[in-house]
């Protein structure tokens, strides 16, 4: 769902339970929607926190920060 733009770039909603592919070429999926943001793990296993996501064009995303990022346990 886009809520506003910026250089081509939309703001959005990001769904629970789907996958994403982020700009630095790594899918990420989200596990849940916190009160600030969502909780991500990577198909490496980093988890972590992100705020104020953009959808690139091409469909890829990135965000403004991150917070909380750590290695699964047992990765």
């Amino acid at each position: 769902m886009e809520t506003s733009t910026r250089l081509g770039k939309r703001r959005v909603i990001l769904l629970v339970g789907q996958t994403y592919r982020t700009s630095a070429g790594f899918v990420i999926e989200v596990k849940e929607k916190t009160p600030t943001g969502y909780l991500t793990e990577s198909e490496r296993g980093w988890v972590q926190e992100i705020h104020g996501v953009w959808q690139h064009p091409d469909g890829h995303i990135e965000w403004d920060f991150s917070t909380g990022g750590h290695w699964k346990e047992g990765v």
